[in-house]
């Protein structure tokens, strides 16, 4: 089954920096969970959710079918599936 979320093109290694967060892009895609793991581990930012215009406000909220649990020190996901 795929999921739609939104992905954004460039990878990080460490989270962005908050005066570079209102600037990325997110593209609407829809893929299958371990397509999702995959950008995941490449360092593409993504939202579980998607957006008219790139646009992340209530007011243009399209969907989710995805609710995730944001680890932003260090955890792998082997060791998350272990919790």
């Amino acid at each position: 089954m795929n999921i739609p979320i939104s992905y954004c093109e460039n990878q990080y290694m460490n989270k962005p920096s908050d005066d570079v967060i209102p600037h990325l892009r997110f593209k609407p895609i829809q893929l299958h969970l371990s397509g999702i793991m995959d950008l995941i581990e490449k360092g593409h930012p993504w939202l579980c959710g998607q957006f008219h215009n790139n646009r992340r406000q209530k007011s243009h909220f399209i969907r989710q079918q995805l609710f995730a649990i944001d680890f932003d020190n260090g955890i792998t996901i082997a060791e998350a599936t272990n919790i």
